[in-house]
């Protein structure tokens, strides 16, 4: 494909002053196949974008929690843009809508973004940063509360069930179902257990042994 050649765009085996789109999406860093995205003058069909697509969200799925250093944010960021592109051609190819590449992929890459990690206007201020288009500010919050709308309905967040699976303490921001209806004295000890303003060790060591003199079958000392 003919284009005005960048750093961003790969020629591959095709003759100088051609780009292979495959190949500059998949041969690139990731910093540069974002440019070339976000790049008017590379173009792109559906089967590179697609196959680029397929490859970074299975690779993302399968490396996600293993010890690879893949990350979570680029791999959103190029999912994002490959959906927007693919938008992009189906709007000008299909409704002859005039779209820009770069507006349609940031969009894309902020809407999947704040699909599983629920970042809202945070998410917005950083893809503002970068693209440094104030005009994007309303596409991309609504983008941003649609996709964070949709996620909420079918799962928590990424980080929430990352937490979640390493059995670390979280407190939520709603209170479980079950305990709805649960008052304070249910779960309280009524034998309260004070401590003066100014404990010592020995004190506070008194006071757990008369609760418990084992944690975990531990004796406390």
């Amino acid at each position: 494909m003919n284009a005005e050649f960048k750093g961003e765009l790969i020629s591959y085996t095709c003759p100088e002053g051609e780009y292979s789109p495959l190949a500059t999406l998949l041969l690139n860093s990731e910093g540069k196949t974002i440019k070339a995205f976000l790049t008017k003058e590379a173009k792109f069909d559906y089967n590179p974008l697609l196959i680029h697509f397929l490859i970074w969200f299975l690779g993302t799925i399968l490396t996600n929690g293993t010890w690879v250093p893949s990350g979570i944010f680029l791999p959103g960021i190029l999912i994002g843009c490959s959906l927007g592109r693919m938008m992009t051609l189906f709007l000008s190819t299909y409704l002859n809508h005039e779209a820009s590449p770069a507006t349609y992929g940031t969009i894309g890459a902020a809407a999947v973004l704040a699909g599983y990690t629920r970042l809202s206007f945070s998410l917005a201020v950083i893809m503002l940063e970068t693209t440094e288009n104030i005009n994007l500010f309303l596409p991309i919050i609504f983008a941003l509360f649609i996709s964070f709308a949709v996620g909420r309905l079918h799962t928590s967040s990424y980080y929430t069930i990352s937490i979640e699976s390493k059995s670390l303490p979280l407190l939520g921001e709603t209170v479980p179902k079950q305990n709805d209806n649960l008052l304070a004295e249910q779960i309280m000890s009524k034998d309260v257990v004070t401590l003066r303003e100014v404990s010592s060790v020995r004190q506070i060591l008194e006071v757990l042994k008369c609760k418990d003199q084992a944690y975990n079958g531990f004796p406390i000392v």
